[in-house]
């Protein structure tokens, strides 16, 4: 699995990169998210481990951006900023997890691990179908189809 650390503390990010490296993750750092954002053109992590106050872009920002873009990466702040406001915006806009600085590197192992195991069920789950007949239902996209053309979206 590879994971993408975006943080302007290199403190930080030798920090994670070791803990999750020893944990056989391949893992790559940057410390901005210009660079981000040329490292996912190039090679769209698994999941992606981003600080909130950054140079240039907030990662609020660049999630945003991220999503608008059409990026459905798996995403866990890890950040300072531990307000309710803080985080509740970083789950809405469309995080995993969100975890506050300083942190406990198990922690922070056992979340990414958390949230991996969910995407890996969620991938594996997608593109199953359950055929009867001339209807074949796709739980994952939460979509029924009819005789292999009308398609008919489900809630």
């Amino acid at each position: 699995m590879y994971i993408l650390v975006v943080d302007d503390s290199q403190f930080t990010t030798a920090l994670v990169q070791f803990a999750l490296k020893q944990e056989g993750y391949e893992v790559e750092v940057t410390d901005n998210p210009r660079g981000a954002m040329q490292m996912i053109q190039k090679r769209e992590p698994d999941l992606l481990i981003l600080d909130i106050a950054m140079p240039y872009q907030s990662g609020f920002e660049f999630t945003a951006r991220l999503r608008a873009e059409g990026y459905d990466i798996p995403l866990i702040f890890m950040t300072a900023q531990d307000s309710m406001e803080s985080k509740l915006k970083g789950f809405h806009i469309g995080a995993d997890d969100y975890i506050c600085k300083p942190f406990d590197h198990q922690e922070l192992v056992a979340r990414v691990q958390a949230v991996l195991r969910r995407i890996k069920r969620s991938k594996h789950s997608e593109g199953q179908s359950i055929r009867v007949g001339p209807i074949e239902l796709f739980p994952a996209e939460l979509q029924v189809v009819i005789n292999d053309r009308v398609k008919v979206p489900l809630t």
